[in-house]
C-alpha cells in the first residue's frame, strides 16, 4: 500500500484515489461476468467521476482562464439536467449545446498551450469520446456503447501515462 501511496504523490485526495481504485477493482470482473448492465454502468460512472476529479484538481486548466467559460457551461449541464428529470422540453438541445460547448473551451485551451505531452492528448481524446458518449448515451442514440468502451480504454491509458513516470521516480529514488 505505501508503494501506491508514493506512485500517487500528485493526487493529494485519498478519497477520490480510493473510490478509483475501487471502481478499478469492481469494474474489471464486471466486463467479463454477466453481472448485470446498470451495476456496470455505475462502476464506470464512478471512475469516470474520481478520474475527473483527479485531473481537474492536478491539471493546470483549473488555473487557467478557460475554467470561468467551463463553469458556465457545466452550469447550463446542470439546467439540462433539471430540465430532463422534470421531463421539460428543451433539454436535449441544452445537452447538446453544453456538451458542445465543454468540448470547444477544452479544445480551445488545448490549442493555445504551448507545451503539449503525450498526456495532453490522450486527455483531450479521452474527453471527446466521454462527452460524445454520454451524450450519446442520454439521447439513445445508436453506438453509445462502443463510445463509452472506447472511454473507458482512453482513460486507463491516462491514468497509466500519469502514473508510470511516478513509478519510474520512485524506483530511481
Amino acid at each position: 500500500m505505501n508503494l501506491l501511496r508514493l506512485a500517487f504523490t500528485r493526487f493529494e485526495n485519498s478519497t477520490l484515489l480510493m473510490l478509483l481504485g475501487a471502481s478499478i477493482l469492481l469494474i474489471i470482473p464486471a466486463a467479463f461476468v454477466d453481472i448485470g448492465y446498470a451495476y456496470l454502468t455505475v462502476m464506470s460512472a464512478a471512475f469516470n467521476y474520481a478520474g475527473i476529479s483527479l485531473l481537474i484538481k492536478n491539471g493546470s486548466f483549473i488555473r487557467s482562464n478557460f475554467m470561468r467559460y467551463l463553469s458556465i457551461s457545466i452550469s447550463l449541464l446542470l439546467i439540462a439536467i433539471l430540465f430532463k428529470i422534470v421531463h421539460l422540453r428543451g433539454a436535449d438541445i441544452l445537452f447538446i449545446v453544453a456538451f458542445t460547448a465543454v468540448f470547444t473551451i477544452y479544445f480551445v485551451w488545448f490549442i493555445k498551450k504551448h507545451k503539449k505531452q503525450l498526456t495532453d492528448i490522450i486527455k483531450a481524446a479521452w474527453l471527446l469520446f466521454f462527452l460524445s458518449g454520454a451524450l450519446f448515451k442520454l439521447m439513445h442514440w445508436p453506438y453509445a456503447d462502443i463510445l463509452v468502451a472506447i472511454d473507458l480504454i482512453l482513460f486507463i491509458f491516462l491514468l497509466a501515462s500519469l502514473i508510470i513516470p511516478n513509478f519510474k521516480k520512485f524506483i530511481n529514488s
